[in-house]
C-alpha cells in the first residue's frame, strides 16, 4: 500500500506541474494576443505545446479546458476580427491534435467519412425541397412556404461550402 500511496503522490505531483504548465501556456497566449505581432504559427506552436502537456489533475481538466479555449477565441478575434478563417483554423488545430494520436489515420478517416455523410444528407435534402417547392408552384398563398424553404436551401449550400473546405483541409493531412 506504502508503494501505492508512493506512485499516487509523485503521478498527483506530476498533474500539478502539467496544469502550472498549462496555466502558463494560456498566460502566454493571452500575452500574445495583447502584442502587435499576431501570427497563425505562433499561435499553432502555442496549441501543441498545450496539448503535448500531460495530463492535469482530474478536478481542474474542464476548468483549464474553458481557459484555453477562451484563450485561443481571444487570440483569433485579434487576428482575424472578421472571423473568417477561424473556423477553418481552428479545425486545422484540431486536425493536428488527432495527427498526433496513435490511432490518427483511423480517426482522420472517419472524420472524411463523417463530412462526406453530412455533405450527401445535405444535397438529398436540398434535392427533397426543391421537388417540394414544384408542388407549392401551383399554390397562390404559398408565397412564404417557398420563401422559407428558399432560405433552408440557401443555408444548407452555404454549409455543404464549409463541409467541402473542411474536406480539402482534410485532405491535406
Amino acid at each position: 500500500f506504502e508503494n501505492r500511496r508512493t506512485t499516487n503522490k509523485q503521478s498527483n505531483n506530476e498533474f500539478d506541474e502539467n496544469l502550472k504548465k498549462k496555466q502558463d501556456i494560456i498566460k502566454q497566449i493571452l500575452e500574445t494576443a495583447n502584442g502587435t505581432e499576431l501570427s497563425e504559427d505562433t499561435l499553432t506552436e502555442l496549441v501543441s505545446e498545450f496539448n503535448e502537456t500531460g495530463f492535469v489533475p482530474r478536478k481542474n481538466i474542464k476548468e483549464i479546458q474553458a481557459q484555453f479555449k477562451d484563450a485561443v477565441d481571444a487570440y483569433l478575434e485579434k487576428m482575424d476580427p472578421s472571423g473568417s478563417g477561424r473556423e477553418d483554423f481552428l479545425f486545422r488545430l484540431n486536425l493536428n491534435r488527432i495527427q498526433s494520436d496513435p490511432n490518427s489515420t483511423k480517426t482522420l478517416n472517419r472524420k472524411e467519412h463523417g463530412i462526406r455523410k453530412q455533405i450527401s444528407d445535405l444535397e438529398n435534402s436540398i434535392t427533397l425541397w426543391r421537388n417540394n417547392l414544384e408542388f407549392f408552384a401551383a399554390s397562390k398563398t404559398a408565397d412564404k412556404l417557398k420563401d422559407q424553404f428558399d432560405i433552408k436551401i440557401k443555408k444548407a449550400e452555404e454549409e455543404i461550402d464549409k463541409l467541402k473546405s473542411k474536406l480539402s483541409i482534410l485532405k491535406e493531412f
